[in-house]
């Protein structure tokens, strides 16, 4: 933004700013693009698990802890909490990475934020890098609270990736909740969702319906969290209910994502049944699937119990699933959506 006498950069706020009254009175000068270019920002995707990296991000450092955090959170019902043992570490995720990258971005300027928690001051921080230039927020204050750290960053000319994180020194733990990058010159003073869907994967098992497993199989192609089944048939079931499995596949076996006795199911004489995830977190979450390795990727039902006098017939599993939505995807390569 060019500057004038009536414009100037407020530092504290990372924003520019223009005078209403040449001089007096300063108001946000809004320029750029206010969606947040990082995917999953609540924290919702531990397909690998509640001590493994949550599906959109990375951490590195030798010794690194990390893990699912459900009772120091500031929004959402997520939070990601990162042990530093032996090496300093950190919670990443490229906005772009190096095999997308694309060159029109140098010299361009963003400003990311986030919120996070720390026990002690000057250990935690947030970083942003393109390849050549780091920048960083200050680092937290300490003292067991929420802090909203950000900053801003311009492009290098030589750039070839654009990565953000939560940096934190040897030896110590930093929260991260609300992570937030936007394409502009303004910083954010609070959290912009990530862009998502909701989407239906539906899978099947024609005729009438037998027990058995996996009847069908979907495998996903970027990370997933389960909200809810909705099953159907075109004849009911009489005199006792089908009841259906929806599972994750971790490898080995498929886990379910609902507890006996809250599964999906279809009353005897009804025509539709619906349930919600209520078992491991883990079992709701999948990752996205490239290649031939389908761990953690693939949803598939069984059916457990079928009426006892007509089975129901022509089932239908609608399983209900959001997933979040890459702002710059058109830049991204096949397997960097993941």
């Amino acid at each position: 933004m060019p500057v004038s006498p009536h414009t100037r950069y407020d530092a504290t706020k990372c924003i520019w700013e223009r005078s209403t009254d040449g001089g007096s009175i300063w108001v946000p000068s809004y320029t750029g693009n206010y969606t947040n270019l990082l995917a999953d920002s609540l924290l919702e995707i531990w397909a690998h698990g509640d001590a493994a990296d949550p599906s959109h991000y990375a951490t590195s450092g030798a010794g690194r802890t990390v893990g699912r955090e459900t009772t120091i959170v500031k929004l959402g019902t997520n939070s990601c909490k990162l042990t530093a043992s032996g090496a300093n570490a950190a919670l990443s995720q490229y906005i772009l990475p190096s095999t997308s990258y694309d060159q029109g971005l140098d010299s361009e300027t963003f400003t990311y934020g986030g919120w996070v928690y720390a026990i002690t001051a000057n250990k935690v921080r947030l970083h942003f890098v393109d390849g050549v230039i780091n920048s960083y927020s200050p680092y937290h204050p300490g003292g067991n609270v929420w802090k909203w750290l950000q900053s801003f960053h311009t492009v290098s000319s030589s750039a070839t990736y654009l990565r953000y994180s939560m940096d934190v020194a040897d030896g110590y733990i930093g929260y991260l909740s609300a992570p937030t990058v936007l394409h502009c010159k303004e910083g954010p003073i609070h959290w912009y969702p990530s862009p998502c869907i909701m989407g239906t994967v539906r899978l099947s098992r024609a005729g009438p319906a037998i027990v058995g497993t996996t009847y069908d199989s979907y495998d996903f192609g970027r990370p997933a969290i389960v909200r809810s089944i909705k099953l159907g048939v075109k004849t009911p079931p009489t005199t006792t209910a089908l009841v259906v499995d929806v599972n994750h596949w971790d490898g080995s076996a498929s886990q379910p994502m609902c507890v006996a006795g809250s599964r999906p199911a279809i009353a005897a004489t009804k025509f539709a049944g619906e349930a919600v995830p209520d078992g491991s977190y883990q079992a709701r979450c999948f990752t996205g699937v490239f290649g031939d390795n389908i761990t953690h990727g693939r949803i598939d039902f069984d059916i457990d119990q079928i009426g006892a006098g007509n089975p129901g017939t022509d089932l239908k599993v609608n399983i209900r699933a959001l997933q979040f939505c890459r702002p710059w995807e058109t830049l991204l390569g096949y397997s960097d959506i993941k």
